[in-house]
């Protein structure tokens, strides 16, 4: 028997950094976005952090894995709710380092 092939996509999207901060202290643990993208299961997130007030990038970036999909009930026809686990994030280019 054959195994299906997997292909795990990266999608690179802004994040607030008030919406970052809850997920880097595990209080925020799922992400609503339009599913423009197809969003999957096993997909990563590249969250790259804008400032809350002027929206311009931090620097800071931060990976999470997709462990859960959810569309439909509760949320408009194009948009979906994705559970994620943080898998990495990088403090270098916030602190000015090279």
């Amino acid at each position: 028997m054959k195994k299906a092939g997997f292909l795990m996509k990266v999608h690179e999207l802004k994040i607030k950094q008030g919406y970052c901060n809850d997920i880097l202290v595990n209080k925020k643990s799922f992400e609503i976005r339009k599913n423009d993208r197809g969003f999957q299961v096993g997909d990563i997130l590249h969250l790259k952090v804008i400032d809350d007030d002027t929206g311009e990038y931090t620097g800071f970036e931060i990976f999470v894995k997709v462990m859960y999909k959810h569309h439909g009930f509760g949320l408009e026809d194009d948009y979906v709710c994705m559970a994620i686990k943080r898998v990495y994030f990088e403090f270098d280019k916030m602190n000015g380092e090279q």
